[in-house]
């Protein structure tokens, strides 16, 4: 492999000044960067670009951290590859390499040292857990940092939300305006910040009707298809006649059992999801949901580090919209 030496002893000039030539370096003349580049182009150089970053100590990447990777895998649709088409294209619109980071427990490196030893700019995280210590130590340094779907504070952090409270209630009140009552939920975890905002929507349309809030009928279920299976039994077991998911793959688990028990959708179980799966579009019945737009929020986070990184003014908290889609899962309003 042809080095910068081999470079400089053709040229008979020394490393540094081959260097800087190939740099485009204002202080070599263009005689010589024309002489440089024709003799590294004959000996078939290759530029060693990780070396110029640790020359320059600089770079043009950021870093996707992504949490929970097996979630995003299991759940068979294009949630995550949508998020990470917004992130590719502003990215490339300003010339900026995405590094990911899967997030597995094998791999033990504090994500700050991880990207300060590879040069790299900031961070979008994806999934990310309130229990997670290494993500607990880029929220207390002053790295700069883009999250979705979580809140953080601080110098140089933003997040990328939905109102997933407002949604949340808007969703479970449609379900009572359709004569339904007793309304179970099926919720994530207690460390996902989405959770917690859908479950206050939850509480929040059952205050607003004037309807007994009962904690027996909130459940957890990880976000996982068969855990949402399990829970929706405990519920059907409680005689709800309504059950709102947090998620659209927990939906999904929650249909499974109902069908399993004799029971029909939405005549015995109103059922109502979260996110916009393609998925939910081809159950019988299709599953209401709130269909997020994932590219954009993948977009905004991406445009936002961009203004963090160049130190300019922005925004701490991104709202992007979603779209509400009522079906036939939870039946007709009274006066239809």
């Amino acid at each position: 492999m042809t080095t910068l030496k081999d470079i400089a002893k053709t040229c008979e000039l020394s490393v540094t000044q081959v260097s800087r030539a190939l740099n485009d370096c204002d202080d070599v003349s263009i005689s010589t960067k024309i002489k440089v580049r024709k003799v590294a182009e004959e000996l078939n150089y290759v530029k060693n670009i990780n070396a110029r970053r640790l020359v320059l100590k600089k770079s043009n990447q950021i870093s996707v951290i992504i949490c929970g990777f097996d979630r995003y895998k299991k759940d068979n649709d294009n949630i995550l590859m949508t998020v990470l088409n917004g992130i590719y294209n502003f990215a490339e619109s300003i010339n900026y390499e995405i590094v990911p980071f899967f997030v597995s427990k094998k791999n033990d490196e504090s994500y700050l040292q991880y990207c300060k030893s590879r040069l790299i700019n900031g961070i979008i995280f994806i999934g990310a857990r309130s229990d997670d210590e290494k993500f607990l130590e880029i929220i207390n340094s002053d790295f700069p940092c883009v999250t979705i779907d979580t809140l953080i504070k601080g110098k140089n952090k933003a997040s990328i939300l939905i109102d997933d409270e407002y949604y949340s209630e808007l969703a479970v009140s449609e379900m009572i305006n359709r004569g339904y009552k007793k309304i179970g939920m099926i919720n994530g975890h207690e460390f996902a910040h989405v959770s917690l905002e859908r479950q206050r929507g939850y509480e929040s349309a059952l205050k607003k009707h004037r309807i007994h809030m009962d904690e027996s009928l909130i459940k957890c279920a990880n976000f996982e298809f068969n855990e949402a299976s399990l829970k929706a039994k405990e519920l059907i077991d409680e005689n709800v006649d309504g059950i709102f998911c947090a998620s659209d793959m927990m939906a999904l688990g929650a249909l499974d059992e109902i069908l399993k028990n004799n029971l029909k959708v939405p005549d015995d179980i109103a059922l109502f999801g979260f996110d916009g799966l393609l998925i939910t579009e081809f159950t019988n019945p299709k599953i209401s949901t709130i269909a997020q737009d994932n590219f954009k929020k993948g977009y905004e986070a991406a445009r936002i580090l961009h203004k963090i990184v160049k130190r300019e003014s922005y925004e701490k908290k991104v709202f992007v919209d979603c779209e509400i889609k009522i079906t036939n899962s939870i039946g007709l309003l009274h006066n239809e």
